[in-house]
């Protein structure tokens, strides 16, 4: 039995390996558990609302989450001892906000690898700007 979230949990997801367990919960979180061991090994907040959705993408490397406060997150899953990243956090310190939106600004128009590249078509541009805008505060 796993214990962690503290009301109702709406969705699970496997990992595409077999080895992660994620669940969304009406507590406003998505929490990681090792499938083996049964041991939480994180929590992810962000939403403002309960999480009704997760999936983990094809190669396992990102988790989405879906919330009634009408957003969808993306998580880059990174080792535990790592905090997750949200691909619109640009800066990487944790939250999304004005300073991302300036250093994508900063950015435009440059292509190839780049962390303002939010949405890695490989060229940063007016789309990464949006993707970013949305996500501001969460």
């Amino acid at each position: 039995m796993l214990e962690g979230h503290t009301r109702s949990v709406k969705s699970v997801s496997f990992s595409p390996e077999g080895q992660t367990l994620a669940s969304g919960s009406t507590d406003e979180t998505v929490r990681l558990w090792d499938v083996v061991t049964g041991v939480e090994i994180r929590v992810l907040e962000g939403h403002a609302a309960g999480v009704n959705s997760v999936s983990f993408s094809p190669e396992g490397s990102v988790l989405a989450s879906g919330s009634e406060d009408g957003t969808v997150l993306l998580w880059e899953l990174t080792p535990p001892d790592e905090p997750p990243q949200r691909p619109a956090d640009v800066n990487g310190d944790g939250i999304v906000n004005i300073q991302d939106l300036v250093q994508v600004a900063g950015a435009l128009g440059e292509a190839g690898q780049n962390a303002a590249d939010v949405n890695g078509d490989g060229v940063v541009n007016i789309q990464d700007l949006v993707q970013v805008a949305g996500a501001l505060g969460k």
